[in-house]
């Protein structure tokens, strides 16, 4: 086990160190209880989409499931299967910063999960080019996803004051002059919530299908009847939700 360095100020000044030291775990303790708020609000607003998620995130445990004995196997496979498994580990904590109101961490995470889709596609084609950023463009991603690039990169790089105003606004009663009031803890917003979420599990499906295309090079054998079939449950209620339906069209169009 790894000794604590005591610190010289705490440990000579116990008193005077004692108001502020315990400051991290109020901190702690009021961050998990406005993320629990919120958690609790997204999932009564986001009921239908949650059951979504939960059908895309079921479909892809269960072709990593099947997929644990050895199949082909080369370097473009490898990558794929490397670039699949970051994007699996990642989804609890996505899901997660969504709900929770951390909505800039959150677009951090989506963007992240988009190139990853990219790169995917890059390999899959022969065209990754290591050390440089997966290009995602309209080709390598579906449902014209592509265009949500460049909004969720504003909202990752924190670059448009206007978005940071309404996201971090505490709208307190007792501002004076023009001053514009700040929340350190994170606020629920349904719509910035409703468009994160709805993209999050719009990736899930995506990644079955590439999922799947893996799997059947690797063991000549495609979708089980059921997974296909859940995964069109999932598409239509992203259809009936409104978003992926308009950017579904608006591929057609092209």
């Amino acid at each position: 086990m790894t000794k604590r360095v005591n610190s010289d100020f705490i440990s000579q000044n116990p008193s005077s160190a004692a108001n502020i030291i315990n400051e991290a775990n109020d901190y702690r303790e009021k961050i998990n209880s406005i993320g629990a708020q919120n958690i609790k609000t997204s999932m009564e607003k986001l009921v239908n989409l949650e059951f979504a998620h939960r059908i895309a995130l079921s479909v892809i445990w269960s072709i990593v499931k099947k997929s644990s004995k050895p199949g082909k196997s080369n370097e473009s496979i490898s990558d794929r299967l490397t670039l699949i498994a970051s994007f699996i580990q990642g989804i609890e904590i996505t899901e997660g910063a969504i709900n929770k109101g951390l909505y800039p961490q959150a677009a951090t995470l989506l963007k992240q999960e988009l190139e990853t889709l990219a790169a995917i596609d890059e390999v899959k084609r022969g065209k990754r080019k290591d050390g440089v950023t997966p290009k995602v463009k309209f080709g390598n991603v579906s449902w014209n996803l592509n265009i949500q690039y460049g909004p969720l990169n504003e909202l990752a790089h924190v670059s448009v004051r206007d978005i940071l105003n309404v996201l971090y606004n505490g709208k307190f009663d007792d501002v004076i002059g023009d001053a514009i009031p700040v929340s350190v803890l994170p606020i629920y917003n349904q719509e910035a919530s409703l468009r994160l979420y709805t993209l999050h599990v719009s990736f899930l499906i995506q990644l079955i299908g590439l999922m799947n295309e893996l799997h059947l090079e690797q063991y000549g054998i495609s979708y089980l009847f059921e997974e296909e079939q859940m995964t069109m449950d999932a598409i239509g209620i992203l259809e009936r939700e409104g978003l992926i339906k308009k950017l579904r069209k608006k591929e057609t169009d092209k």
